[in-house]
């Protein structure tokens, strides 16, 4: 299916193209010889890499959006075909949301950097999403939760039934 059709597909399509293009130009990691990626300073960049980025940016938003459909789509209620509704919608907002705040440091280098396709891009959560100090409180409220909803047993003698 093609997003060039769908406006809803096409809207999200040039905003996830603006963001990952940001993302990719902020940390610009490019293809060396034998598959030796290099990590450079935007400002070092020449016109010839930074389209070289621009490129490498776009198809991973393209393939991201593809993903996106593929999983959220849902069928349109009077034709059937699949379409780019409430879940995709959700899915969309939820990544734009998480990914265009600059304290995503990790997880922008990263993408930049092809540790993360944009299938496996498709389907984290908002807390795999959210940054570090994020994560951390996250997962010491879990803790805590977890330790209070732990009953314990109470050790007490036995009334005789008689």
């Amino acid at each position: 299916s093609n997003a060039g059709v769908d406006p809803a597909r096409k809207y999200c399509l040039t905003k996830l193209h603006e963001l990952f293009r940001n993302i990719f130009l902020r940390y610009p990691v490019l293809p060396e010889a034998e598959g030796v990626s290099i990590e450079k300073k935007p400002e070092e960049l020449t016109p010839e890499e930074k389209v070289v980025l621009e490129d490498k940016a776009n198809r991973f938003a393209t393939d991201l959006e593809e993903c996106m459909f593929e999983l959220y789509a849902e069928p349109d209620a009077k034709t059937g075909k699949r379409t780019a509704a409430a879940k995709y919608k959700e899915r969309f907002r939820m990544l734009t949301f998480n990914l265009s705040k600059s304290d995503r440091v990790v997880l922008h280098k990263r993408i930049a950097a092809s540790h993360i396709s944009p299938k496996e891009l498709s389907t984290m959560s908002s807390t795999d999403l959210a940054d570090e100090e994020t994560k951390q409180s996250i997962r010491q409220a879990e803790q805590e939760a977890l330790e209070h909803s732990i009953l314990k047993k109470t050790v007490m003698p036995r009334a005789k039934m008689t």
